[in-house]
């Protein structure tokens, strides 16, 4: 199975390299779910990539947000630029973009954000091109088992925080501040204290996924990737 890193900061990046990474995942400065990571540019990504490629790691570049159509010429921009500087795959949300993605010939993994929980979704996204699914957090190692007879691999979270919402599809922060989370500037309101029937507690906040005792399990359902949530942490993290 594939160990796969979060990758916010050249720190971080170097950081899972270093310690034994098989592929990282990281976003550009636009179009990303973590705007508020360091992340990285068009300008300089293709240092990255040939650094990792150097040590046998793959990139993962995240496209995971919803995108304006004022915004298609950027985004076409950016997915270029990403492809040219040898991405080893996107991970895309945003199907009304798909043409945009499917031209750069570069591998398309279907993002968590899709909301990809069964073998009928999975179905959907191999015909739409997609090589890869990253299942719901809420998904069983059944559900995994059933998805993976469809014939693509299969991406899972394995450790890190969880969103209180369906597979990160929540319009809370949207709501309380206009910060949406699906354009990647979510400002965590779930993580705060709430009150209910005179007690205050942390009535929303999820807590952290640890699948370390399951990898086996995981890896006989037919997961593929174990993914690292974090790219808001430190390269400590890692």
């Amino acid at each position: 199975m594939e160990l796969l890193a979060p990758a916010g900061n050249v720190e971080s990046l170097k950081a899972a390299v270093f310690n034994g990474a098989d592929a990282v995942y990281l976003g550009l400065d636009l179009f990303n779910a973590r705007a508020k990571a360091e992340n990285f540019t068009i300008e300089n990504i293709k240092e990255h990539i040939d650094f990792c490629h150097l040590f046998g790691v793959k990139v993962y570049i995240a496209f995971n947000t919803c995108v304006k159509d004022a915004e298609l010429p950027a985004l076409e921009r950016y997915v270029t630029a990403a492809a040219d500087a040898g991405a080893d795959a996107f991970i895309v949300t945003d199907l009304g973009a798909l043409e945009i993605f499917a031209k750069s010939k570069v591998p398309l993994h279907a993002s968590t954000q899709m909301g990809i929980h069964n073998a009928e979704g999975a179905k959907m996204a191999k015909e739409l091109g997609f090589s890869r699914v990253v299942l719901a957090r809420e998904c069983t190692t059944e559900d995994i088992r059933e998805v993976k007879k469809v014939g693509l691999e299969v991406e899972i979270f394995a450790h890190g925080a969880l969103c209180v919402s369906f597979s990160g599809g929540c319009l809370m922060s949207s709501f309380m501040s206009g910060d949406s989370g699906n354009r990647g500037r979510c400002n965590q309101p779930c993580r705060l204290k709430y009150s209910c029937n005179g007690r205050s507690r942390y009535l929303l906040s999820a807590a952290d996924l640890c699948l370390l005792d399951r990898v086996e399990e995981l890896r006989v359902a037919g997961a593929d990737s174990l993914k690292i949530e974090g790219r808001l942490k430190t390269a400590y993290y890692c």
